[in-house]
């Protein structure tokens, strides 16, 4: 059985069938050869390797900063975000929040998305501005009616970049001379900067 390979050469070959050969006596690398050759041809196997998973881009975003009335800011994604998870400061991965991340502090940030594959995007730095510092409440001097003048007020304090508002009134920028031709009482004064904070309000009696 053996010999199988060799037999069906012979007779490729033309030789006499059932003549008998020693297949000891067929050089080593010959017969190797005819078995080879004889041989069915083992069947070809396709394997497919899958592409490289794909990292996802770094995210885009936008930032609202704190105000005056809400000290803490908010990173929205705008890029996209459909089966992406995401990590803000290194945290644990997770779904991106309904409205974005909120109740973020002042300082640098980073973002980072995750796609189901395992695969990370590039790291982003995000910086959320200082929350606007409201301005000091306004020092003053006031001068009483007398029997010819009603009475004033006169802010001694920072006036530059700055609007008061005198007994709730609409703000405006402090007036050359102070607030005159007051009736005498209780006044109120409170400054504004430009970010829209407000100082707290000053009870004040003419």
């Amino acid at each position: 059985e053996r010999d199988q390979p060799i037999v069906e050469m012979m007779k490729v070959l033309g030789l006499t069938p059932g003549a008998v050969i020693d297949p000891d006596s067929i050089d080593p690398d010959f017969r190797r050869g005819l078995v080879r050759a004889a041989a069915p041809a083992a069947p070809v196997v396709n394997i497919t390797v899958a592409a490289v998973p794909a990292a996802p881009t770094a995210p885009t975003f936008t930032v609202v900063d704190p105000t005056c009335a809400i000290s803490t800011g908010t990173i929205n994604i705008t890029s996209a975000v459909a089966g992406l998870e995401f990590s803000l400061d290194g945290g644990a991965y997770a779904a991106y929040p309904a409205g974005g991340y909120t109740g973020v502090g002042s300082g640098n940030h980073t973002l980072q998305a995750r796609t189901a594959a395992g695969c990370t995007s590039p790291v982003v730095n995000v910086t959320v501005a200082a929350a606007p510092a409201s301005p000091a409440a306004p020092t003053y001097t006031v001068v009483d009616p007398t029997c010819a003048t009603p009475g004033s007020i006169t802010i001694t304090s920072a006036t530059a970049g700055l609007e008061f508002s005198l007994d709730g009134g609409a703000y405006a920028a402090y007036p050359a001379g102070g607030y005159t031709g007051l009736g005498s009482g209780a006044h109120t004064l409170q400054a504004r900067n430009a970010a829209g904070c407000t100082s707290g309000i000053v009870n004040v009696t003419v």
